[in-house]
């Protein structure tokens, strides 16, 4: 019986141990947007960014809307869920926060550098400086226009620290916030 147990225990430990291995990276874009959720079609949205972005893998994108509760984004960021958050605007002081969010200066339009305050700009823990962690969706980005909307409030995008793929986000972020 003995015996038994053992080659189970290592059999299932195998099962999982390969069934771990063979996951493919999935790239999910959150939304905690009462606005967007009710506005935006979410096929069109999943359309615009794969035709813009061939390097994500169809089978393992999808885009997920969720109900703007902080609790929600928390249990979220907690279990390390989404690469990409895009989230309104009055629940950003609570999750813009410079340790747990990529910096975005790189990759921020132009138009809006040095016009942002807070909870968009935050002081850098390490350098001390000012920077943008969280971008604006608004009725001047691209997107937004290319879908026929038009928002009534802001929302903002970021990127937590625990992507595996930061460029990829940053690209899908840049494109999101782009500005004609």
């Amino acid at each position: 019986m003995k015996k038994l147990m053992i080659i189970l225990i290592f059999a299932g430990s195998a099962f999982l141990l390969s069934a771990c291995g063979n996951e493919e990276e999935e790239f999910t874009v959150l939304f905690f947007t009462e606005e967007l959720n009710e506005k935006i079609d979410e096929e069109e949205i999943e359309k615009q960014i794969l035709e813009r972005m061939p390097e994500i893998d169809e089978e393992n994108f999808s885009i997920v809307f969720q109900v703007p509760m902080l609790e929600k984004l928390f249990m979220e960021i907690a279990a390390h869920q989404g690469v990409l958050l895009i989230v309104d605007e009055h629940l950003l002081d609570a999750t813009a926060n410079p340790d747990g969010i990529l910096q975005l200066d790189n990759i921020a339009p132009i138009s809006i550098k040095g016009s942002m305050k807070e909870p968009y700009l935050q002081r850098n823990p390490e350098t001390g400086e000012e920077e943008l962690y969280v971008l604006p969706i608004n009725n001047d980005t691209t997107v937004i226009q290319e879908l026929g909307l038009e928002l009534e409030h802001q929302v903002g995008g970021f990127i937590p620290v625990y992507v595996d793929n930061e460029e990829l986000s940053k690209e899908v972020l840049e494109f999101l916030v782009k500005q004609d």
